[in-house]
């Protein structure tokens, strides 16, 4: 299996835009019968640094799919396929509500391409994407195409070509399928995913007449931009002087320490593992902490831009209500910071109640505070650390407060928005059929 490592990043580019990531393979009826999924959007910030990490494989699959409103994409039961296999949906009426759902692959002779044929007895949407961490817990599907409008006992077929293309400042949301008009803009990266080294950093810049435009880095030059990180992000300049008035950027951290109730010590790595690719993908900065033979382990974040103490906080517990999540995990304890900088030596963390307003405040400019903001509680803190980082832990909560991946879940239940606290439904045993980690409407038919 082929796995591709994507790192895309930016920094100080003046703007903020939209980076979006979709398959663009040279097929015929793309943008006609069938049509690109926005893989990956996220915003890269007018200042400071943004990255995006993205993970293709080889591992095929076809999706059920659903067109909603916005046109967003949404994937239903799918099932792998390899190179030269047809699969069949199917729709079981015996069901209620009746399921889709795939029969078992089998080889076609003398073909290299995938086939997907629809016997629901109507129209049904047919996707093809490729699978993460197959039969794994954190196993997902990503869509890459899907043909919204397969007739009853029609087939799509296709050898897909791996081929990525990544746009800037188009108003597209991740999942939403893709019309013609883009094919009058030009990407500024465009690339086969097969001709890659396993791991490839993509830089975004502008270049002298203000374009955005994407430098693919080799191996070399990816340590020497990593080892350089640092230095670069010390030194750039975190206030400065506007109409006589002292502006100051505030870096916000999260700290907690979560414990886990697992079998055994070692699947600790394994329950982690969802949590950190999540939060990567989102561009946090992540420290973990361990000691021998506890079962805590302390965390530490730094936050991309606009994000706020809750909204980490969130992404946490979210990583944990994937289906398969290997154990269960709670928030034992929590607390936020914020580096003030107002120049010179003068650099404090000040910590962040979650009770406070300041825990929903994202990273941002913003002016410099009053004089009475710093007077009192906020005046060198007791206990305030310098640049190098937030002390872990800070504020108990109640036994059970904020607990993941469980019914009684209560935190959870209160403070995730539906997108993310969605629960996969309960797996139906047809065949090689796998159920999306999000219960996504796509999986029942209303036929």
């Amino acid at each position: 299996m082929a796995t591709r490592n994507l790192t895309f990043r930016s920094t100080n580019l003046g703007d903020n835009v939209t980076l979006m990531l979709c398959f663009t393979p040279p097929v015929p009826g793309l943008y006609r019968d069938q049509f690109p999924i926005a893989w990956k959007v996220t915003t890269l910030a007018a200042r400071g640094r943004s990255s995006l990490n993205a993970t293709w494989t080889s591992t095929l699959g076809f999706s059920a799919t659903q067109v909603g409103e916005g046109s967003l994409v949404t994937a239903g039961n799918y099932t792998p396929i390899k190179a030269g296999q047809t699969t069949t949906l199917l729709l079981d009426q015996t069901a209620n509500p009746p399921v889709q759902h795939w029969t078992d692959p089998k080889d076609r002779s003398g073909v290299t391409s995938v086939q997907a044929v629809n016997r629901t007895g109507g129209p049904a949407g047919i996707g093809i994407g490729f699978i993460t961490n197959l039969d794994e817990p954190t196993e997902d599907i990503n869509l890459a195409l899907t043909w919204p409008n397969v007739g009853n006992t029609l087939a799509v077929t296709g050898d897909f070509t791996p081929v990525l293309s990544a746009y800037i400042a188009l108003d597209y949301q991740e999942t939403q399928m893709i019309r013609g008009d883009i094919q009058s803009v030009d990407p500024i990266w465009k690339v086969n995913l097969l001709s890659l080294k396993p791991s490839t950093t993509i830089v975004i810049s502008k270049d002298p007449t203000g374009a955005y435009i994407a430098k693919q880095l080799d191996g070399m030059q990816v340590d020497a931009e990593s080892l350089a990180a640092p230095t670069e992000v010390d030194s750039t300049p975190l206030w400065k002087s506007i109409d006589e008035d002292i502006v100051r950027f505030v870096k916000r951290s999260y700290s907690a320490i979560l414990t886990f109730d697992v079998m055994k010590r070692s699947d600790i790595g394994r329950c982690l593992k969802p949590i950190v690719q999540r939060l990567t993908e989102r561009g946090y900065a992540i420290k973990l902490v361990t000691k021998p033979e506890d079962s805590d382990i302390g965390i530490q974040l730094n936050l991309p831009y606009r994000a706020s103490c809750d909204q980490a906080e969130k992404e946490i517990l979210a990583a944990t209500e994937v289906l398969g999540f290997p154990g269960r995990m709670a928030i034992k304890e929590r607390s936020g910071a914020k580096q003030t900088h107002f120049g010179g030596s003068l650099n404090y963390w000040l910590d962040i109640s979650p009770a406070s307003t300041g825990w929903y405040e994202g990273n941002r400019i913003m002016p410099s505070p009053s004089e009475g903001e710093l007077i009192g509680n906020n005046t060198t803190p007791e206990g305030a650390v310098g640049a190098v980082g937030a002390p872990i832990g800070g504020n108990t909560l109640p036994a059970g407060a904020v607990v993941g991946n469980g019914a009684d879940s209560t935190y959870a239940a209160s403070s995730i928005d539906d997108s993310v606290s969605e629960r996969a439904q309960t797996p139906v045993s047809y065949g090689n059929t796998r159920v999306p980690k999000k219960g996504p409407s796509s999986v029942v038919s209303s036929a």
